[in-house]
């Protein structure tokens, strides 16, 4: 199972709804309405199953998988098999 999880310095969403993030680099982002409904979904972390359930009404599954590829390009998101994330934890 993979793991969606926000990776950035912070972010808060604006008065026109619309969430502006500030990259672990340093860069500001304001993020389109469609990727910041998905960016609230996401809510710190979830899994990709629960994510593709809760924005199909806003989005197809292969628009997300490309949006979260986006993203993860970006540095804003990680992408992560659960038991990667339970190794490094434990591991």
């Amino acid at each position: 199972m993979k793991i969606i999880t926000i990776e950035c310095a912070s972010w808060y969403e604006r008065e026109d709804g619309l969430i502006q993030v500030i990259t672990i680099r340093g860069k500001t982002v304001i993020l389109n309405k469609t990727y910041s409904k998905i960016w609230l979904a996401i809510d710190d972390e979830i899994c990709i199953e629960e994510l593709i359930q809760k924005v199909a009404d806003i989005v197809p599954k292969d628009r997300l998988v490309h949006i979260l590829s986006e993203l993860e390009e970006q540095g804003m998101v990680g992408i992560k098999n659960e038991s990667d994330e339970f190794n490094t934890l434990f591991g």
